[in-house]
């Protein structure tokens, strides 16, 4: 879990960073929700072919 929290608050500081750069909210979005997806059972499940 302290692997996560840590992921969380490196996308979350990257989300910031990328606001105060001027940098477009969908690539900030991204920054922040590609974490999510690597760690997310149910998108594990679509990758490995168990829909």
């Amino acid at each position: 879990m302290k692997m996560l929290k840590k992921l969380y608050s490196v996308a979350l500081t990257l989300l910031l960073a990328g606001m105060l750069a001027g940098t477009p909210p969908v690539s900030a979005a991204t920054v922040f929700y590609e974490p999510l997806t690597y760690f997310n059972p149910v998108t594990w499940q679509k990758a490995d072919g168990y829909s």
